[in-house]
């Protein structure tokens, strides 16, 4: 499964607000995976990996500029 960039950037920021987990892009990437995946049985036990934080991503993912400039979207 591919992710697109900017809905891995729109799960870092839903991520923050609603549970105050400070993620990484790839972090953001592996949750919108887990998210977009079908046939997930509700009685499921789901494991995701989160392989980064965000404090490398604060000139990016957390910065309003670069995300209207990069994918035209409000965060």
């Amino acid at each position: 499964m591919v992710i697109k960039e900017s809905d891995a950037v729109q799960m870092c920021h839903f991520m923050l607000n609603k549970y105050g987990l400070f993620l990484g892009g790839s972090s953001g990437s592996v949750l919108q995976a887990v998210k977009k995946k079908k046939n997930i049985p509700k009685d499921a036990c789901v494991v995701a990996i989160s392989p980064d934080f965000g404090e490398k991503y604060i000139d990016t993912v957390y910065n309003p500029i670069w995300v209207k400039e990069k994918f035209n979207m409000e965060i």
